[in-house]
């Protein structure tokens, strides 16, 4: 939306030798099967791919794994959460959920504790995101962020970034990141629950004095660490070179040290078909999918973000049905 081929890739391809990243992925950013969006304006299922068939397996890949005191640590775990926050977010007791955290604490169960309950009150502050707060926003009108444009080898979704459209000039930095955080929960929720995402970050037309927005990428980092664990399967950055990596020596330290394990630097094209489908990559950086977003295309805008995403994305975690206690006093 992991551990399996986190392992370190230099600027030249390497076969298999995935940093799985957790950079952008931006997420799986919550995930719940039970709570699926109604519709979606624009379908763009890929034949060949199970949308959530990638999802399952990986879940049944992990538990398979563990030990069994790794297990038992996810019901130590879920027996320290409050019955409340259980009943609204119901999505925080499924083992998953509560996998990822323990996961992204080492399994020390305490810690784990610490960073859901932290995430849940996130999760109480953040939703609902209007549409009508980002939608409109230079960052998604340019096409520097383009979901659903293909699968990557396992049938897990992509998330395409190009970083040589972020307008940073001129996009506002707080709708821009609640509109980061609207897209992934809504994709997260098509795409099942607890699904990982593979990113592939485009670097072509990138100019540092124009396109570096260090504030966008901390913000989204900060988010994504302390709130979305295990969501991504790769980060595939292209093209790598010099600029790229000293680049990197200031943008790493805003991850974890997990997140900095999952990053792949791609030196040419052809070094994304061990992660990406040939059919399934775009043609703009190399493939053979034609699915193609212009730069400032209003038109592809329309299509894929204003049309596609629902007024309103809510938290996707929490039972449709609650009712604060409060609201409840005043009824």
């Amino acid at each position: 939306m992991l551990e399996k081929g986190a392992r370190v890739c230099t600027c030249v391809h390497m076969s298999r030798q995935r940093l799985l990243l957790s950079a952008f992925s931006f997420v799986s950013v919550y995930p719940c099967s039970k709570f699926i969006m109604a519709s979606l304006a624009v379908d763009t299922k890929v034949p060949g791919f199970d949308e959530k068939g990638a999802a399952k397996k990986n879940e049944e890949e992990i538990f398979a794994a563990l030990t069994g005191e790794q297990l038992e640590s996810i019901t130590a775990l879920k027996s320290k959460m409050s019955e409340d926050k259980l009943k609204r977010w119901p999505v925080a007791g499924e083992r998953m959920a509560l996998y990822r955290f323990l996961k992204a604490r080492d399994f020390d169960v305490d810690m784990a504790f610490t960073m859901l309950d932290n995430h849940l009150d996130w999760r109480a502050k953040t939703y609902p995101i209007k549409k009508s707060e980002w939608v409109n926003d230079p960052f998604f009108k340019a096409g520097a962020c383009i979901p659903n444009s293909g699968f990557d080898s396992q049938g897990r979704p992509l998330l395409v970034m190009k970083s040589g459209r972020f307008p940073v000039a001129e996009r506002n930095l707080e709708n821009t990141t609640r509109g980061m955080i609207a897209v992934l929960t809504e994709l997260a929720t098509r795409y099942g629950a607890h699904a990982r995402f593979t990113v592939l970050y485009d670097r072509q037309g990138f100019d540092r004095s124009t396109n570096f927005d260090k504030d966008l990428l901390k913000n989204i980092a900060g988010v994504l660490s302390d709130n979305s664990p295990e969501s991504l399967e790769n980060g595939c950055l292209y093209p790598c070179g010099l600029i790229l990596r000293g680049i990197w020596q200031i943008v790493k330290w805003f991850f974890d040290y997990k997140t900095r394990e999952k990053i792949v630097m791609l030196g040419g094209p052809e070094a994304f078909f061990d992660y990406v489908p040939e059919d399934q990559l775009m043609t703009d950086m190399g493939g053979k999918n034609d699915f193609v977003w212009p730069v400032n295309s209003e038109e592809m805008w329309k299509k894929q973000i204003f049309d596609y995403f629902p007024d309103e994305t809510v938290d996707n975690w929490q039972d449709p049905n609650y009712v604060p206690e409060d609201a409840k006093l005043k009824a």
